[in-house]
């Protein structure tokens, strides 16, 4: 699935929950516990997913990669390093049922790579220093 796929189904459920929010509501209007748990994640995940359309332009490495300033290979449109795409893969549970050395044939698979830094970054916006470069650059901070 594409990455515009996917921040256009984010963006219908976030108006599905809006309009769950507007719906749901009590007889006193007040509005119903159980879906406001839902909207700040919502908001999250289409700034995160933002950001990451427009830190791809500042990376976008082949993905067969290349040898990055650190000698280590970096592949594919958000040029992750091989240990990095496999820690954060693993972490997050990107791919249930891969083994463990069928990971890394994802390395430079866009929705993975996506996927990957989408989960990575929701933890922690911190993991933004996986692209410093590209922050300093102009991709700006999450």
């Amino acid at each position: 699935m594409s990455l515009k796929k996917i921040t256009i189904i984010i963006f219908l459920l976030g108006v599905l929950v809006l309009t769950k929010l507007t719906f749901g509501k009590t007889q006193t209007g007040k509005i119903d516990e159980k879906f406001l748990h839902l909207l700040p994640n919502i908001e999250e995940r289409m700034k995160v997913n933002i950001w990451l359309v427009n830190l791809k332009p500042y990376e976008n490495c082949p993905i067969a990669g290349i040898i990055d300033t650190n000698n280590k290979r970096s592949s594919g449109p958000l040029c992750f390093q091989d240990a990095t795409f496999i820690n954060f893969v693993k972490k997050y549970n990107i791919l249930p049922y891969a083994e463990e050395h069928e990971i890394i044939n994802l390395v430079g698979d866009e929705d993975t790579q996506f996927r990957a830094a989408r989960e990575a970054l929701l933890d922690d916006p911190d993991n933004t220093s996986h692209w410093i470069t590209s922050v300093r650059r102009g991709a700006g901070v999450l």
